[in-house]
This record gives structure tokens, sequence and C-alpha cells, in this order.
């Protein structure tokens, strides 16, 4: 079975006293700085994983949208220039995640939910060969409520995410 590491931005998104999986979960704080330097270390370390799984929290902007999602079109909103790739891509049939260094409460272009993490672990991934995979619970719709309404509901998505990794390891791919 292929080593599986799970990334979390907050303790608050996957509490370790509710997580089975706390030995193969690294939590790496907010934004993508942190977020960049915690999977390089697992991914530079001792024992490198073969696939890292992000979960965590995102907000939509499609009404429609709601519960535990999976992306696989990751883009970075904070990179205005033109010398990095338009996007990541792991799965050109999931959703469109825009990663950034600031909380959303307004339209960003051409995505379908928004983070703070994603992008630099897609990253890191795509640059080391190593699968990724990114399952978002939808804590919010991208308004002027979103900060609040993510407050609610930051700790509501786990045991959806718990469910996903179960099933990881009853039939592995």
């Amino acid at each position: 079975m292929p080593k599986l590491l799970i990334l979390c931005a907050l303790e608050e998104e996957l509490p370790p006293e509710h997580n089975p999986y706390k030995d193969i979960t690294v939590y790496t704080g907010i934004g993508k700085v942190n977020a960049t330097l915690e999977a390089s270390k697992v991914v530079y370390g001792d024992s490198p994983p073969d696939r890292i799984i992000n979960f965590g929290t995102a907000g939509a902007f499609n009404q429609n949208i709601s519960g535990l999602v999976e992306c696989g079109i990751f883009v970075d909103r904070d990179d205005s220039s033109r010398f990095n790739e338009e996007a990541l891509i792991t799965n050109p049939h999931l959703l469109r995640l825009s990663t950034g260094d600031g909380f959303v409460t307004s339209s960003v272009k051409e995505c379908d939910v928004v983070d703070m993490e994603a992008y630099a672990i897609a990253k890191v991934c795509h640059m080391n060969g190593i699968y990724f995979q990114c399952f978002k619970y939808i804590s919010d719709y991208v308004s002027i409520n979103s900060y609040s309404d993510w407050r609610n509901n930051v700790s509501r998505g786990y045991p959806l995410f718990l469910e996903k990794v179960n099933d990881y390891f009853k039939n592995p791919i």
C-alpha cells in the first residue's frame, strides 16, 4: 500500500482527538508559505509519502456546491505574473480551486472554491512526483459574511473527510 500523508492547515478543521489517522496527519498552519514549508519537510524527509491528501475548509461561489468536495485544478490567485503556469491539474473533471493568502469576501476570477493552502501543496507534490488529492469542506459561501460563516463551520467537515480516508484504506488505489 502506498504511504499516505494527510496535510491540513488547522487542528480545528481535523481535531486530533477525533482523528484516527493523527499519526499520518501534519498540520501546516494557514497560508501558502506555511503549507509549502510543511509539505517540503515531509517530501524531502527521511520517509517521503507516495500520496498526499490535503483536507481543509473552503469558500464556494456556487450556491449548489456543499458538503465535502474534491478539487482537481489548482491556481495561485496571488500570482499576477505571466511566469508561472496557469493551473496545476491533477484531474480536469473536478472542481477548480483558487489559493491565496487573503480571506476571500468577493468574487475571484474563474474558480469554484477558494482556500489558502492547496495550490502550494499541489505544487510541491507536482515538482516531486507525489500523487496529490484535495478534499475541501464548504464552510462558507463567498460574501461579506464569509469569515463569520467559516468560524461557525470550520469543524463540521472532518467526519465526511474521515469517511473518504476510511474508504481509501479499505480499497487503496
